[in-house]
């Protein structure tokens, strides 16, 4: 009987084991991530604008913190989720639609020396929101929205031209842009001219179907060998 506690507490701990590296190797995954190629540059555009990308969710999803690439000036930038009507496959259309309660987090870049941009993103916490399989949304910043350095222009800083790869939870709908104040959606144009422009972006939580598969593996394994010890 005493072997087959020992077994079962040495089990146990490797399973708590297991799925605490687990936990740490699965960590949350950027929606969207890009490289570089010979055509991406950084601009600076000097009038104020929102910025931003349509998507829709392949299965339920959970967003945990919402990011801006680091354009190097130190800015600070609201980042928004917005539940959108359009189609955001629909290049060059009029959308309408509102904000994600609780989907929203002020993000301010990493200032650099003669402000040189970054490939990497700053992100902010928020309280986990889910998003739903189907629904159109897009993640975006409100030229409003934007804070700058006092003595700068009133603008807005994002790679273009970059090869991006998108979370496989999610389908990329199309580029948003538009020039003046105000929110990307209601009576402003998405443009499909900005095509792999980098600016907003958010983590998603992994699958916790991963994680449950491995505790069910791991109990199945300590069931295997308690039966195992009984037979002798």
């Amino acid at each position: 009987m005493q072997l087959i506690n020992k077994a079962a507490v040495g089990a146990v701990a490797l399973i708590a084991l297991g799925l605490g590296a687990v936990q740490q190797t699965m960590a949350d995954s950027p929606a969207q991530i890009f490289t570089k190629n010979s055509l991406t540059e950084f601009r600076k555009d000097s009038n104020p604008a929102s910025l931003g990308y349509t998507f829709t969710p392949t299965s339920d999803i959970t967003v945990t913190a919402l990011g801006y690439v680091n354009d190097g000036y130190g800015y600070t930038h609201t980042v928004q989720i917005w539940q959108v009507t359009k189609d955001p496959t629909n290049y060059g259309g009029n959308g309408a639609g509102f904000a994600v309660p609780g989907a929203t987090a002020a993000v301010t870049t990493t200032a650099t020396a003669g402000n040189a941009p970054q490939t990497t993103f700053n992100y902010v916490s928020i309280t986990p929101i889910p998003l739903q399989a189907g629904v159109h949304y897009a993640v975006m910043e409100p030229a409003a929205a934007a804070s700058v350095p006092s003595g700068t222009v009133n603008g807005i800083g994002y790679w273009v031209n970059a090869d991006n790869t998108f979370d496989s939870r999610i389908t990329y709908g199309e580029p948003a842009y538009t020039y003046g104040f105000g929110n990307l959606f209601g009576t402003s144009t998405v443009s499909a001219n900005f095509v792999g422009d980098i600016g907003p972006n958010f983590l998603i939580a992994p699958e916790p179907s991963t994680l449950a598969a491995f505790a069910f593996t791991g109990l199945g394994a300590l069931g295997l060998m308690l039966r195992a010890r009984k037979r002798r």
